[in-house]
């Protein structure tokens, strides 16, 4: 077995972006560091539910590259995908997890197949939620059964507090996104000919 303490120069994790699209081109680099010998290799791995996705990457200049087609992507559910990266060693049979976690995968728009979901997961539980309340409240049923646990109308209180809890999140992810639709939105400036973006006087470019 190797001595994982030798292994000083373990590669930094790979930095996904915020999302990653189904049906797209999947592209991941990471450092070798001393794993860059030609005995290690490194595969990164998708799953959800029984779908599994794998890629071996190929090592070039003590560089791990995966490049993940999109007939492989497309096979992935959007919403949320488990990962895995992982090196194995030919000459010891060793292998060791380096990064793991979960991803967000959004649907292709182009696949007209694709059941596009116009709510997050979020806004999805809390009007769920809010159904699940309306029920009791309206005594069609003695109890309701909400994120694995019963709920009756003497309880309802706790039931209330889920749904505060969940309503909290929408609106936090909510600011969220906006916040990061306003710092990529871009703002054109057109300069005049004499170099500033308002005019000090009428230009007349044929007077």
């Amino acid at each position: 077995m190797i001595d994982s303490s030798r292994l000083s120069g373990s590669p930094s994790p790979i930095l996904f972006p915020q999302t990653l699209t189904i049906g797209d081109t999947w592209a991941f680099s990471m450092s070798a560091g001393e794993y860059s010998t030609s005995d290690w290799s490194a595969t990164i791995t998708f799953a959800s539910g029984t779908t599994r996705v794998s890629s071996v990457a190929t090592l070039q200049s003590a560089v791990f590259y995966w490049v993940i087609a999109p007939a492989q992507t497309s096979t992935l559910p959007a919403g949320s995908v488990a990962y895995a990266v992982s090196m194995a060693s030919s000459l010891t049979l060793d292998r060791f997890t380096l990064q793991e976690g979960v991803v967000k995968t959004l649907p292709d728009l182009t696949d007209p197949s694709a059941v596009i979901p116009t709510q997050t997961m979020l806004q999805q539980q809390l009007a769920a939620c809010d159904a699940t309340l309306l029920k009791l409240l309206s005594q069609r049923t003695s109890s309701v059964v909400f994120g694995g646990k019963a709920y009756t109308l003497w309880d309802i209180s706790k039931l209330w507090a889920v749904r505060n809890d969940l309503y909290q999140r929408v609106q936090d992810e909510a600011a969220a996104m906006d916040t990061n639709s306003r710092q990529q939105i871009i703002i054109p400036v057109f300069k005049n000919p004499w170099g500033g973006p308002y005019p000090s006087q009428p230009y007349y470019p044929y007077s």
